[in-house]
């Protein structure tokens, strides 16, 4: 919980004051610094990454500072510095435990900056990497908005696959109910393009995806927008 993490937040940055071995107080002072970017207290992360910035070059936790910077820069919506910060920077892989996040964090930023052939590649690599995590549920679900906004039609497919899976690891999730949807108003503007043209068959075929897409939709998962 949040609570939890300000409180580890608060350990950590005494125990980088307070630790006796360099080791541990790199790892307090890195450590605190991501902690405190997850809760949003930008000010202190950044106080505390600035001292990481200052380890020795081979220290193990030096890279992994770059991870709270990039979390910090998402916050302030710097969104060129996020994709700045992944592009020149590199995560220490014998501490893993924030790449998921930080990998969803640079997908939405390439997303939110239009580069959306990028955003899918991450998207897809977090989905595949990190399956059953909340962060490879976001990322399939994200990657499914982006060929929704192409009018993609390989949307209805994509979007059945991740309905099956998730279902199967978190079959209360919103995710499943939001995808349901774009594949029926996909199937919806399909039909609708099939009657203009008097496509009587392609018409009636997408009406019916829709309805069966639509009924399928749990409308207390749905945002009321």
């Amino acid at each position: 919980s949040k609570d939890d993490k300000k409180t580890a937040s608060e350990v950590f940055r005494k125990l980088a004051d307070t630790a006796t071995t360099e080791a541990i107080k790199e790892e307090a002072i890195v450590r605190g610094g991501l902690i405190s970017a997850e809760i949003g207290d930008i000010s202190t992360s950044e106080a505390l990454l600035a001292r990481a910035f200052q380890f020795a070059d081979d220290s193990p936790w030096k890279s992994l500072a770059q991870v709270g910077a990039i979390f910090n820069a998402y916050t302030r919506e710097d969104y060129d510095r996020v994709i700045s910060l992944y592009s020149t920077g590199s995560l220490n892989t014998t501490v893993t435990d924030y790449r998921p996040k930080m990998l969803l964090v640079v997908g939405h930023s390439y997303r939110i900056k239009g580069e959306t052939e990028y955003a899918s590649k991450l998207y897809s690599l977090i989905e595949s990497k990190y399956p059953n995590t909340e962060e490879g549920s976001e990322a399939g679900y994200r990657k499914l908005q982006i060929l929704y906004q192409k009018g993609d039609g390989s949307l209805p497919s994509i979007a059945g696959r991740f309905v099956a899976n998730l279902s199967k690891s978190d079959p209360k999730s919103a995710y499943i109910d939001m995808a349901n949807l774009m594949k029926a108003e996909f199937h919806f503007s399909e039909a609708e393009k099939g009657a203009e043209r008097n496509d009587e068959n392609y018409a009636k075929t997408n009406y019916r995806a829709a309805a069966s897409a639509y009924a399928s939709v749990r409308e207390a998962n749905v945002n009321e927008k």
